[in-house]
Order: structure tokens, then sequence, then C-alpha cells
């Protein structure tokens, strides 16, 4: 690293550490009428309230979107599980066979997995 760039990471680094008291107690120090250091303390006061609220606004604009996009996945789920039941009630015998299709698919399934689960602690026994 060349000097001109640690004298730049230097100056970010003390930079960084200046806190807002810092830069008020340095308006102290300047000879300035009462009126005009008092403006000048709110001034920095409403910039340093600025920085703070711009990153908070950013974080609190994308909470809102995953909000709002669970918020649709919600709204379609619910419509899906509704069109559903209607087509249920309409072809009984059709929502009848698909239920019973798909329970025995689970069953068939849960059965292997327990079949599996007691060879598996056979072998470990």
């Amino acid at each position: 690293m060349s000097n001109e760039n640690l004298e730049q990471e230097e100056n970010k680094a003390e930079f960084s550490a200046i806190e807002a008291k810092d830069i008020l107690s340095l308006i102290d120090g300047i000879p300035l009428p009462p009126a005009i250091k008092k403006s000048l303390r709110k001034s920095l006061g409403r910039l340093i309230t600025v920085l703070v609220d711009v990153p908070v606004a950013n974080l609190q604009a994308k909470v809102q979107k995953v909000k709002n996009e669970a918020d649709g996945l919600s709204l379609v789920t619910t419509e899906a599980a509704s069109a559903a039941s209607k087509e249920f009630e309409t072809y009984r015998a059709l929502g009848n066979r698909s239920v019973y299709f798909f329970g025995a698919k689970l069953l068939r399934e849960q059965i292997n997995r327990e079949s599996v689960m007691e060879q598996t602690t056979k072998e470990l026994q």
C-alpha cells in the first residue's frame, strides 16, 4: 500500500471515530455569536438525524417488501385452495379418487420409511 493510501485509511479511521458530541464540542470553540451557534447546532443535529434515518428507512422498506410478498403468496394459496375445494364439490367422485390416491401414496411412503428405520435399527444393534 502506498503512503497516500495509508494516509487516506488513517483519515477514514479518524473521521469514523468522530462522534456527534465531538462535533458539537468543536462548535463551542468557534468564536461565533450565540444565535448563529444555536442555529448551527440545530442544523448539525438535523443532519445527524437524517444520516441515521436514511438507513433505517431503507431497512423498513425491505421489511415491508418481504411482508407484502408473504401476504401475496398467502392470498394466492388461499384462493387456490378455495378453487380446488369448489372443484371437489362439483366433481365429488374425482375428489374422492384423488384423496384415495394421495392417501395411499402417503401410506406407502410412511410404511417404507418405518421399514427402513426398523432395518437400520436392527443393523446398528
